[in-house]
């Protein structure tokens, strides 16, 4: 697990989970846990310096200087597809609507299921999320943006699922980007 601060925001997150972490204020040398939960600790290492845990079995990690998380929206084509308006209205919404369901680290996208439980987001289900009501909406959206190499299709079985490029979107830290995109474009040859 790495920590890192997030510099907009102020707040401290693990990369691995993108989970907000409350960080403890050290007093007079020492950090102070006054809940009734564990705490994590975040301790600055300077450049090649050393820290040591005092508790046994307390490991401390450095943090890379590397940005560990990230939320991708730049690459070269999306950027010419929205300025020259080559998205249409339905497929900027799609999109659009697909970052909130990214599952962290994957490239797939993962929806609600009729109990809640997270799926996998079918080709079937996607109209349904986006209020359309007729599913060649879904197949026309869909076929164009995979022809843009902004999505994919999956089909395992007689299911196909979405998959975003994880090139132009990604919710994870960077190596787990890096995995992903060879990942992806190995199954698209």
């Amino acid at each position: 697990m790495g920590v890192v601060l997030d510099e907009r925001s102020g707040q401290w997150f693990d990369d691995e989970t993108g989970e907000i972490i409350n960080v403890l204020a050290a007093r007079n040398g020492s950090l102070e846990n006054n809940t009734d939960k564990p705490v994590l600790a975040v301790v600055e290492v300077p450049a090649n310096g050393k820290v040591k845990a005092t508790k046994k079995g307390n490991k401390l990690q450095k943090i890379k200087n590397e940005p560990s998380f990230t939320m991708v929206f730049s690459y070269p084509d999306i950027l010419e597809y929205l300025l020259t308006g080559q998205l249409t209205v339905n497929e900027r919404a799609f999109l659009f609507t697909l970052l909130f369901f990214t599952e962290y680290g994957k490239t797939q996208i993962m929806v609600p299921d009729a109990n809640g439980k997270p799926e996998r987001l079918m080709m079937s289900r996607a109209g349904q999320i986006m209020g359309w009501k007729h599913s060649q909406t879904t197949k026309t959206v869909v076929e164009s943006l995979e022809k843009k190499r902004l999505l994919k299709v999956e089909q395992i079985g007689k299911t196909k699922y979405i998959e975003l490029n994880p090139r132009i979107f990604f919710k994870g830290s960077t190596s787990l980007r890096n995995k992903q995109i060879k990942f992806y474009e190995s199954e698209s040859i």
